[in-house]
């Protein structure tokens, strides 16, 4: 999509050029050429952030799925606690020192720049490390899952 913009737009200079085209049929080619290119960039962009997405979710049903048991049945989720001093992966520090409190219905952000640990601590909430520092409705990882 992008390429066939940007051709558009090289042969409406190419045909300015060498051409008595006006530059008002120039500029309606170019708006025309824009309808039929910017949804194909919109498709392309929109597919690759699906695809993307996929192993996440993917990966979420699959745990879903095998992890269900009785005691795991939980209407709604109404607390998510982490009281987490220090978290350690291979004897390097992932998360220091995080103490929250996330209530249903209310609304978070979590912020930060690159590498200081949101999606460790997402992971964190998630499960996949092993901590008891996270408590669902007052049951560890261990007990609610």
């Amino acid at each position: 999509g992008l390429i066939m913009f940007l051709g558009v737009y090289f042969i409406c200079g190419l045909t300015a050029r060498y051409t008595n085209v006006s530059i008002g049929i120039l500029m309606a080619i170019s708006q025309a050429s824009n309808m039929i290119t910017n949804p194909i960039i919109n498709f392309a962009t929109l597919k690759n952030k699906m695809n993307a997405s996929e192993p996440i979710v993917r990966s979420f049903y699959q745990r879903k799925e095998s992890k269900i048991s009785e005691k795991t049945l939980v209407s709604t989720i109404d607390t998510i606690k982490i009281d987490l001093d220090e978290l350690k992966d291979k004897n390097k520090v992932l998360l220091k020192n995080i103490h929250l409190e996330f209530k249903r219905g209310k609304k978070y952000m979590i912020t930060g720049p690159s590498g200081c640990g949101k999606t460790t601590l997402l992971k964190t909430i998630k499960g996949l490390y092993s901590t008891n520092a996270v408590t669902i409705n007052g049951l560890t990882h261990a007990e609610f899952f």
